[in-house]
């Protein structure tokens, strides 16, 4: 069903010097799974991972997450200004990296990225404080989520109950994808950057749930008839319930965020 599908939010961004730690997540995140792990649309239909489901609906996942990352951060880059036309051409394609020209696609995303981290290197960007940027993407992350759950709890509902199901289980890791790069994002995070009462212990929750969301990896995804007889649970189930501890720790997180956001900035003293 799998194969090489990452165990654990594996990406250490405090080995490379970027200006913008999460942009910089993004480009690793790529890179892991194109150049170390391999872009499963663009292998021959011979090879073994061109027949599994979980790696590439895996790997829409992540495309599908830093898209929509990606324009966030497009329509954050100016102020005020239309969206940065290199990050909305990322977007876009990151959209299209399903296709056995993918591989193309995310080389084109890597340099548009890189690009964007270079010119914030030289403050070419009037950049939005760095809490404002947090507080923004930890609202796409919940939304994220929330488009999650409500599939997961769709499927649990009125899904088929067959033991295997190949869409069930291609839904199942493409969630997956997207939990890892939240989980990745939120790893790229210096806690220092935000000085609120609270904010390093929430993040670490935020963290640590989901890590729990991410470890489950089942070979066959099941969801039985909700109230009947299973030897292992349902699957769907479980995952749409470690999502609602992780929505609830990102709700905990975005509110100590508006919190700082709220502090008025202490006035400069007048002369006399």
């Amino acid at each position: 069903v799998s194969h090489d599908i990452p165990s654990r939010f594996n990406i250490d961004t405090t080995r490379t010097v970027w200006a913008d730690a999460r942009i910089g997540a993004a480009v690793q995140i790529i890179e892991d799974q194109t150049r170390t792990r391999g872009w499963v649309t663009a292998k021959p239909d011979w090879h073994a991972q061109s027949k599994l489901t979980a790696m590439p609906a895996f790997q829409e996942g992540v495309a599908d997450a830093l898209s929509r990352f990606v324009t966030l951060r497009a329509e954050l880059a100016t102020s005020g200004a239309p969206p940065d036309e290199g990050l909305t051409l990322a977007s876009s394609l990151l959209n299209q990296s399903s296709s056995p020209d993918g591989l193309d696609k995310l080389s084109a995303v890597l340099q548009a990225l890189r690009r964007f981290d270079g010119l914030k290197a030289r403050s070419v960007f009037a950049d939005m404080e760095e809490t404002e940027l947090l507080a923004a993407e930890t609202a796409l992350y919940q939304q994220i989520l929330a488009d999650a759950h409500d599939d997961l709890r769709r499927i649990a509902e009125a899904g088929k109950r067959s033991p295997i199901h190949f869409e069930r289980t291609a839904l199942y890791y493409r969630i997956k994808g997207r939990i890892y790069v939240i989980g990745v994002m939120l790893g790229a995070i210096d806690p220092d950057d935000v000085i609120q009462p609270g904010f390093r212990n929430a993040l670490e929750d935020t963290q640590h749930l989901l890590e729990r969301a991410y470890r489950p990896s089942p070979v066959m995804v099941s969801n039985p008839v909700p109230g009947g007889f299973s030897f292992s649970g349902s699957d769907i189930v479980e995952l749409a319930y470690l999502i609602d501890e992780v929505e609830e720790a990102l709700s905990t997180l975005s509110g100590i965020l508006d919190e700082n956001l709220a502090v008025p900035e202490p006035e400069s003293p007048t002369e006399s």
